[in-house]
């Protein structure tokens, strides 16, 4: 196929192959990633980073004087449909990614966002002729690809290395832009003040966003949970005592836990981190009063990454009523890594449905 060709076809089907080359990239990601802290999963992030950063190049600087060799207008024809691949799979990976991370019910704003960039890459399509619009969003997938990326390779986890991804994250882009005004110096003079303003107000906004606990505290995840009776560690196992549950409370609906009187509960969770990173996590035991959620304890243990499964650990309330209880999985600074929901009642449970699970 020669490049007429080429250009003739990507003209007549571009919608389709921009649509094909979103469910692709979303396929690809569900498939082979696993891991924020494993090498080959940031190879193929890199990788989208490369392409999506290609593209935006050859878009917009396509009518510079000496560029247009036969491999240049080659890549001028696919950079659309490449661009448009690259960004859909690097959203769809940080939804995967970031889901596994969050509470819903503490994240939602968040991962509705990200859905939308996901979701609405064919409507912005009109906007890739624009290069603020390029720009901002490589910026965007930059700063959240930094933001999981960073921790990980730091070992830690905080305001501080959240900062640190914003800056690594302007230090790039910076570098993008130098890199492009080689070429193309004159248009990036006249467009440099619209594209500080976009960055600046996506960074404010994801900052804001960061302060309100909104964003999931990534590459944290809630890997496993349970409320049980009774927690016995034995050697690198948990022997648990739990409370088989019902058809409604398997497809994800509030637990049941059926108490006798002065007895206590468990809630045993699994956290997963990175290998390098250790921390301590805090259950915040939380009852439901006229609405509203009040804090009863907060117990805190320190957790240590690299193990599939996540770190496991276990924390015990006695003094417990009837009611609406959930514990809160929090990172040091009150990010929420996940909830356990529980409906406590009075009157000891069926022995016949209880059972003890290694975990």
């Amino acid at each position: 196929m020669d490049l007429a060709q080429l250009k003739t076809f990507v003209h007549r089907y571009e919608r389709q192959l921009s649509v094909g080359a979103l469910v692709f990239g979303f396929i690809l990601d569900s498939l082979t990633l696993r891991r924020v802290d494993l090498l080959a999963e940031n190879l193929v992030l890199v990788a989208y980073l490369l392409v999506a950063g290609i593209s935006i190049a050859a878009l917009d600087l396509r009518h510079t004087r000496g560029l247009m060799h036969r491999w240049f207008a080659w890549m001028v024809t696919v950079a659309p449909i490449a661009l448009q691949f690259a960004f859909g799979a690097l959203f769809s990976a940080f939804v995967v990614f970031y889901l596994r991370s969050a509470s819903f019910s503490a994240s939602w704003p968040f991962l509705i966002f990200l859905v939308i960039m996901l979701v609405g890459n064919e409507a912005f399509r009109p906007y890739y002729e624009r290069l603020v619009f390029h720009v901002t969003v490589l910026f965007l997938a930059v700063l959240s690809y930094s933001i999981f990326l960073v921790p990980t390779i730091v070992g830690a986890l905080g305001t501080h290395i959240f900062l640190l991804s914003v800056v690594v994250s302007i230090v790039f882009i910076t570098a993008f832009l130098a890199f492009l005004s080689i070429f193309a110096p004159e248009r990036i003079r006249e467009e440099r003040p619209t594209i500080v303003r976009s960055i600046a107000l996506t960074i404010i906004l994801v900052v804001l966003a960061y302060a309100a606990n909104v964003i999931p505290p990534i590459p944290l995840s809630l890997k496993d949970s349970a409320v049980a009776y009774g927690v016995v560690r034995n050697g690198d196992t948990y022997q648990l005592s739990v409370e088989q549950p019902s058809l409604a409370e398997q497809f994800g609906f509030v637990q049941s836990y059926n108490r006798a009187p002065a007895e206590g509960v468990s809630v045993w969770t699994s956290v997963f981190a990175p290998i390098a990173l250790s921390m301590p996590i805090t259950h915040v035991w939380q009852y439901r009063e006229n609405g509203d959620w009040v804090t009863m304890s907060r117990i805190s243990f320190p957790i240590s990454g690299g193990r599939d499964g996540g770190y496991r650990g276990y924390s015990t309330k006695t003094n417990v009523v009837p009611g609406a209880w959930r514990v809160s999985v929090e990172t040091p600074n009150g990010q929420v890594i996940g909830r356990v929901r529980f409906d406590i009642t009075d009157g000891a449970g069926d022995a016949s449905n209880v059972s003890t699970e290694t975990r």
